[in-house]
């Protein structure tokens, strides 16, 4: 699959899983963006990855930090699931456990939940 294409498939995929989520009444989407990206340039086998101060730690020193993010990248995403069902299992995954960062949580709570 061309990179244009996957990253495509998995920015429907992330609009998909957050509509999704939205709908269960996720209050904390809304302070959190989330982008698609061809691949961390640092990490290549990354699938995702928060950026920002997560909601536990916000206080209103951080008033000036940009917004908080989520990165989600397609390029290993794809090339480790394919286009299927196993790919929008493991983007589910990822938003979560970033999410999950965003909300202040660690490496081991977010993977103590089965979101690694």
């Amino acid at each position: 699959m061309k990179t244009a294409e996957a990253v495509v498939l998995v920015e429907k995929l992330v609009d998909n899983e957050l509509a999704r989520l939205r709908r269960k009444n996720f209050p904390e989407l809304d302070s959190v963006s989330v982008r698609v990206e061809i691949v961390d340039p640092e990490d290549p086998e990354k699938y995702g990855e928060f950026l920002g101060v997560p909601l536990a730690e916000y206080s209103v020193f951080d008033s000036g930090v940009l917004g908080n993010e989520i990165v989600v990248f397609a390029r290993p995403l794809v090339a480790d699931f394919g286009s299927g069902a196993e790919l929008e299992k493991q983007v589910r995954i990822t938003l979560l456990h970033e999410f999950g960062h965003a909300l202040g949580m660690s490496e081991a709570e977010v993977e103590r939940r089965g979101l690694e």
